[in-house]
């Protein structure tokens, strides 16, 4: 338990004690921020369906489909995020009130006591996962949600484009079956480059 204690530099101790209040305040207004993008993301298919006609409308579910996911992916990331960083912010109080982590004592049998210390180890070892399982997560889910969000984008701005153009160019040259082609051949170049 002593290697462990001062194999820790003492400024990184101090951090892990005084980083949990930006830990968590962080962490609550990402998800708060987060949990306003579905209302957002509602308004805005409101709106696609008052000013769009139907042959982009259907151009439009997919890419409002990328971004839904996007979306309902960064409210769940953050929600778990936050549930492993409030565990993460208990243990490390737990651990600045109890230092040497779990004591022996006559309350209960010895062998349970082990297995308790087999199963969940050191308790600044148990802080170190936790730590490391939130940031992995929390990396991890942002390059999927991500891919998501380039996708929802690339769609949009192709969408907008092509919209555009049929508008201003090409009215009485673009039908919405060659319209919806075009569309589909981009989709399928887009999502081929991700795979």
């Amino acid at each position: 338990m002593d290697e462990i204690k001062t194999s820790k530099p003492k400024w990184l101790r101090k951090l892990e004690r005084e980083s949990w209040q930006a830990e968590l305040i962080i962490s609550g207004a990402a998800l708060l921020g987060s949990l306003q993008l579905p209302g957002v993301l509602e308004n805005f298919q409101h709106y696609l369906l008052l000013n769009y006609e139907r042959a982009s409308l259907q151009l439009w579910f997919f890419a409002t489909s990328y971004w839904a996911l996007f979306v309902y992916g960064l409210v769940l990331l953050f929600v778990l995020h936050f549930i492993v960083r409030a565990l993460w912010i208990g243990l490390v109080g737990l651990n600045s009130v109890y230092p040497d982590g779990i004591v022996e004592t006559a309350l209960s049998s010895k062998d349970y006591q082990q297995k308790v210390k087999a199963e969940y180890g050191d308790i600044d070892g148990f802080i170190d996962r936790l730590d490391r399982m939130a940031s992995g997560m929390f990396g991890t889910g942002f390059a999927f949600i991500g891919l998501f969000f380039n996708l929802g984008l690339i769609m949009s701005v192709a969408i907008l484009l092509l919209t555009f153009l049929q508008s201003v160019l090409l009215y009485t040259l673009a039908s919405a079956d060659v319209i919806r082609i075009f569309f589909l051949s981009c989709f399928s170049i887009v999502y081929l480059q991700y795979h």
